[in-house]
């Protein structure tokens, strides 16, 4: 039996409002590594003066409300988004 690996992926983030969302979006083709089990995705926004919060907290939200499969349900539920201040 092949042994799957778990991946995390630490994303620091300030005043990245208009990239963010972009940037996340581009990580979805980690799911579609046959080497991945499972991908942790965790951002963490370092104070940022901008709208990068709201943005980041939005697009879960949006994540979540559009039926998303089962897979990508468990991702959202696994994704963190911490604020430092």
């Amino acid at each position: 039996m092949e042994r799957k690996l778990s991946l995390a992926v630490l994303v620091p983030v300030y005043n990245e409002q208009y990239l963010v969302e972009a940037s996340l979006h581009r990580l979805e083709v980690l799911r579609e590594s046959p080497w991945l089990d499972r991908v942790k995705v965790i951002v963490v926004n370092d104070a940022s003066t901008d709208q990068t919060a709201e943005v980041l907290h939005v697009a879960l939200a949006r994540g979540r409300q559009d039926g998303a499969g089962a897979e990508e349900q468990q991702a959202l539920e696994d994704a963190v988004i911490e604020d430092v201040e």
